[in-house]
């Protein structure tokens, strides 16, 4: 586990929304630290995703930026997000998984959530950012 704190995150962030052709985000063993930054900063990270359109793949994996606290605004952001096609959580717990397959059933297109699974792609450059 890497706890790297409120500005560090916060500046992953900005540099997110900055992106103009970012696909793939993936966030990996990645820990705010404090006790309510991590869902303070989720609540940031899924504002600037609902209205990125350019991702298609987003990749959360044992991370505190998303948590029961704030899967409601984890799930609208999904909604407002018309071009992710794959969300890959691992590590989340199963009540938030299936908070989020509920809220977006319906969305247009389609949003694949997968769990506890590693994309064989995930270390392909091009379009993409990983934070470790």
């Amino acid at each position: 586990m890497l706890t790297v704190g409120l500005k560090l995150v916060d500046a992953l962030i900005r540099q997110v929304d900055q992106f103009k052709n970012l696909e793939y985000l993936q966030i990996y063993n990645t820990y705010v630290g404090d006790e309510n930054g991590g869902q303070e900063a989720g609540v940031r990270l899924a504002n600037v995703l609902a209205t990125n359109t350019t991702m298609t793949t987003l990749n959360l994996q044992w991370t505190d930026l998303i948590g029961s606290d704030i899967v409601v605004e984890w799930g609208d952001a999904l909604m407002e997000n018309k071009t992710l096609t794959t969300c890959y959580l691992t590590g989340v717990d199963y009540e938030i998984e299936e908070k989020l397959r509920t809220k977006t059933k319906d969305r247009t297109p389609s949003l694949d959530i997968v769990t506890d699974l590693v994309p064989k792609a995930s270390h392909e450059l091009g379009g993409r950012c990983f934070f470790y």
